[in-house]
């Protein structure tokens, strides 16, 4: 009698265990099969990966090319001088304005505008460099594109030009041109 209250047999007892221990056999084999598999596949992932790794970094090639690089073509003001395009007052400032064609096929990129001979002056009366008082400031740091195959592209440039406070009166209503030379920079 077992602690139950029942009677088994003894080749009972026995058969429950070896089915019992049978049974977990079984499941630890299915068990060590599935991890074996699965490790199996996965060494067989990471070895076509390194396959196809190795034989893309180890893979060579040939070939020819060849370019061409053209000339820029010279950037240029229109009529070479830059004018004022606002009135000038004695002890005050005004825009400058700048006529630029670009012949390029691509556009370039204004840096800079630089006096680069005495000023002129037309209309007014009696108005010269000595008596006018009129100064341009040269413009550095600038940041103007200038567009592909541009034709008289305006650019103006704020409070360039000043005239003293002593200006002579003749200067009234005079429109002073500056010769400038400006630098372009490819993109």
């Amino acid at each position: 009698m077992n602690r139950h209250g029942s009677v088994q047999t003894p080749g009972t007892q026995l058969d429950a265990r070896a089915t019992s221990s049978t049974t977990a056999m079984q499941q630890h084999a299915a068990s060590t099969k599935r991890r074996f598999a699965t490790a199996l596949v996965a060494t067989v992932i990471v070895g076509f990966t390194a396959s196809a790794a190795l034989a893309y970094l180890t893979s060579v090639g040939g070939g020819s090319g060849s370019a061409q690089t053209a000339a820029m073509q010279a950037v240029l003001i229109s009529n070479d001088i830059a004018t004022t395009s606002s009135p000038l007052l004695p002890g005050g400032s005004g825009n400058v304005t700048l006529k630029i064609d670009n012949p390029n096929n691509y556009a370039v990129t204004l840096v800079s505008v630089v006096g680069s001979g005495p000023l002129s002056f037309t209309g007014g009366t009696g108005c010269t460099l000595e008596n006018s008082g009129i100064v341009f400031a040269d413009q550095s740091g600038l940041n103007v594109t200038i567009a592909a195959s541009a034709a008289d592209q305006v650019v103006t440039l704020a409070n360039a030009v000043s005239m003293a406070s002593s200006a002579a009166s003749g200067c009234q209503g005079a429109t002073v041109e500056v010769p400038v030379t400006i630098t372009v920079h490819t993109p």
